[in-house]
This record gives structure tokens, sequence and C-alpha cells, in this order.
């Protein structure tokens, strides 16, 4: 065996230990030991409520959440914002919404909104008046019911 074949096999076996020890000072150094593990740092930590929504607005490319903050301010957000420091706004649809939390300790939470898309609601109405009820109330009044045309 000549100098060079020796240098040649004896250069692969150190860049290997060194590799070796490079990768493994790093899969070391990742875990600290004097840090407790994620689950008790979860346990620790008190999830934060959510943002209340109270509307979706927009066209599905683009669609708004009017969110309401635990200060109990409102605002327009848009999908991959951040309404909270604790909550991101991951994504819009038109009947909801999906939250993420910062930390990973908490799985993402949907919030929908109730009804149906097309469903409208009629302002607060008042008991309909004597008249009406007794079929004597004029046409174009509020509340005003008619059974057919006389």
């Amino acid at each position: 065996m000549n100098a060079s074949a020796f240098l040649k096999g004896g250069l692969k076996r150190p860049a290997m230990l060194v590799a070796a020890l490079l990768l493994g000072r790093s899969a070391l150094a990742a875990r600290d030991p004097f840090s407790p593990p994620e689950s008790v740092l979860c346990d620790a930590l008190l999830p934060m409520p959510p943002p209340q929504l109270r509307g979706i607005i927009g066209r599905p490319t683009n669609y708004r959440a009017w969110l309401v903050t635990r200060s109990g301010s409102g605002k327009l957000w848009a999908a991959q914002s951040w309404p909270d420091a604790y909550w991101q706004l991951r994504d819009v649809t038109a009947l909801g919404i999906t939250l993420v939390a910062a930390t990973p300790c908490s799985a993402p939470l949907s919030i929908n909104l109730q009804g149906s898309l097309y469903e409208t609601h009629s302002p607060v109405e008042s008991p309909p008046a004597a008249d009406a009820v007794a079929g004597n109330a004029i046409a174009g009044q509020p509340g005003a019911a008619f059974s057919g045309i006389r």
C-alpha cells in the first residue's frame, strides 16, 4: 500500500467521523435537558378565548370576517392575518372561519355562522294593531294583514 492510497482511505474515515459528530451535536443541541417537555408547557398555558365572529362579507376569492376581539374592538380581517397576538385567521369562507393558535398546543378552531347563506332577518316587529287583527287595516300600513282582495 503506497502513501497516496493510505491518504485517500485514511481521509474518508475522518471525514465521515467529523460529519457524524456534527450531525450528532446538532441533534443533541436541539434538545435542551433543562427545559420541560412540550406537553408540560402546553398544560401551563391557558388558552386565550378566540375573537367572536360577527359576520362575513366579500366574494368567493376575497372574503373578510368581522371579528370582535376580547378588548371589544371590531374590524374586518382577511385570511392569513392576526386579529390578536394569540390567534391567526387561517381561512375565511362564506359560512365560517378557521383560527389557528400561535402555540402548537391547540388544534385549529372552526367557527361557523348560524343559519343559511340566503337567510334574511326581518327587523323586530311591533305587535299588530287592533284594526289589523280585525281586518280593518288600510293597505300600506305596517302590520296590515289582508287575507285576499275584496
